[in-house]
């Protein structure tokens, strides 16, 4: 007997189908991406810069028709690369899609469904590595009985002790190797696998344009806050002062995070898409503490613009019975670590603040109000800051007369510390 060319050969097996598992157990942000799906969504995202919201709608839905044939026809590829999450993304962009251009409920149902997506691909994923840790564990044990056999015929024929062991060893710490379990790889618990909602807003997942500039803002609390201009952040004055209306900002914690579908590392590593920090900060000179809602705002200057762009703002006032948007970090739903809108309420008083109908609560001050054109379609122009809500719960904002809120209007005050901004750091607005 070749005892060293039947450990070869042994060594072989061991490495090629057992050993080695290929690229499935690369770390998630290394697999590929369906490029055929990317390649639909960067034609929409062209198409949203050209303004051209129907045909953006039509590249979303054709990236999420190849990600559903691919889940049909080749699964493994699709739970193995994590592609359900790049999936999750498409149907975000399709959702915002369908949202801008007033389609309000289609926009909804596919928010929706991203949880279950994520959720789905997920354990799909584990199962799948748990059954390629039990076939190399049955490998291995028959790799094991194989060595042994060889081991115990080469002893047979008259190869020395010290021989066997020398050539066998290797083996046995190839086969201890194969059977060792991997570990599957853990979404993280900020991870959107599931969402609380309600009958009145909905999750909304923006991933590009200025909706996605919107965040989320930690101070000594956390609250909503928007890029209003290219490196300015709107917020209200409240998040970054004291009950007496003097500063109160901790500028180690000041900040504006992000997490966005297709950043793998946001998703498994809970570690934000972006984060902007900031160098400046200014507020309504009027403003005189808590309760001062017609005053509420701040603006702050932000270390670098947002990658995706700024809202622009409106000049104008909403009149009682507008239909407005209120995109926030609500608290009550999710413990505010996703944006939920209440899209459609009413504005039922301009006298002063802006009041309305709208259910939100603590965590979404900061948002931008934003007016429903007549088709439904979202004005990508802010008319306000939200300011104060009634903080109901979640069965009590179901009733539309309990749902009060208010907003800080635009005034003159308001533009001229825009002014005096660019003035102190050029290019800013």
């Amino acid at each position: 007997m070749n005892l060293k060319l039947a450990a070869g050969c042994l060594t072989v097996l061991l490495v090629t189908g057992c050993v080695s598992s290929g690229s499935q157990y690369s770390s998630p942000a290394s697999k590929p991406r369906p490029s055929k799906t990317y390649a639909e969504i960067t034609k929409g995202i062209n198409a949203v810069v050209a303004n051209d919201t129907v045909s953006a709608s039509y590249n979303f839905q054709a990236a999420n028709q190849i990600m559903n044939n691919t889940v049909a026809n080749h699964p493994d590829d699709y739970y193995w690369n994590h592609w359900y999450l790049d999936h999750a993304y498409a149907k975000a962009l399709l959702a915002q899609s369908y949202l801008e251009r007033g389609m309000a409920l289609s926009a909804r149902s596919l928010f929706l469904e991203i949880p279950d997506v994520i959720r789905t691909g997920q354990s799909q994923y584990g199962n799948r590595v748990q059954e390629r840790n039990n076939t190399q564990q049955d490998i291995a044990t028959a790799m094991a009985f194989v060595t042994a056999g060889l081991g115990v015929a080469a002893a047979a024929q008259g190869v020395p002790a010290a021989t066997v062991q020398q050539t066998m060893m290797p083996m046995f710490d190839l086969i201890e190797l194969a059977a060792e379990p991997v570990e599957a790889f853990q979404l993280d618990s900020a991870a959107p696998t599931s969402v609380e909602t309600d009958v009145i807003r909905m999750p909304a997942f923006f991933n590009y344009g200025t909706m996605s500039t919107i965040g989320r803002l930690y101070n000594k609390g956390t609250c909503t806050a928007f890029f209003i201009r290219p490196a300015v952040v709107a917020t209200n004055a409240h998040c970054l002062t004291s009950d007496d209306g003097e500063w109160d900002i901790d500028w180690n914690t000041l900040r504006v995070e992000y997490s966005w579908l297709n950043d793998r590392d946001a998703m498994f590593k809970g570690i934000s898409s972006e984060t902007i920090t900031f160098k400046h900060a200014y507020k309504s000179p009027k403003y005189s503490g808590d309760g001062d809602f017609r005053n509420d705002w701040a603006l702050l200057v932000a270390q670098r613009p947002h990658p995706n762009g700024y809202f622009g703002y409106s000049f104008g006032d909403l009149e009682p019975g507008a239909q407005i948007a209120i995109p926030g970090h609500s608290g009550d739903l999710n413990q505010g670590r996703y944006i939920t809108m209440d899209y459609g309420c009413r504005i039922t008083n301009a006298d002063d603040a802006y009041e309305y109908q709208c259910a939100t609560f603590k965590g979404a001050s900061g948002s931008p109000i934003l007016e429903l054109l007549e088709n439904g379609e979202i004005g990508l122009r802010v008319m306000g800051i939200h300011a104060c809500g009634q903080n109901l719960t979640r069965s009590e904002s179901r009733i539309y007369g309990r749902r009060v809120g208010c907003g800080a209007r635009f005034d003159s005050d308001f533009f001229e510390t825009l002014d005096d901004i660019e003035e102190a750091y050029p290019g800013s607005t």
